[in-house]
């Protein structure tokens, strides 16, 4: 769950924008065990307006883990790329 704070350079169909949040990263582990962290976020991204109701999203968010565990601290860094299609009725 993240609060971001979002820029939208155009409101055209076109509507590309910038993102910074701050939050709390839940993990599922593969290697590792699954864990939860806070930390930050940046979003770039953009929506595409195709039709009045119809749009498709694309974006990247970096993000940074900041795990506290006893009186080791661990940074990770993550970036995930996300292509939604919306419909709003």
């Amino acid at each position: 769950a993240f609060t971001n704070l979002s820029y939208l350079f155009l409101q055209d169909d076109f509507r590309p924008y910038l993102s910074l949040g701050v939050g709390v990263w839940n993990s599922i582990g593969l290697v590792n065990a699954a864990s939860t962290a806070f930390g930050p976020t940046a979003t770039l991204g953009f929506h595409w307006y195709f039709a009045e109701s119809l749009a498709l999203g694309v974006r990247a968010r970096y993000g940074l883990q900041v795990v506290v565990e006893s009186t080791q601290l661990s940074v990770f860094h993550q970036i995930v790329g996300v292509a939604t299609f919306m419909a709003y009725l």
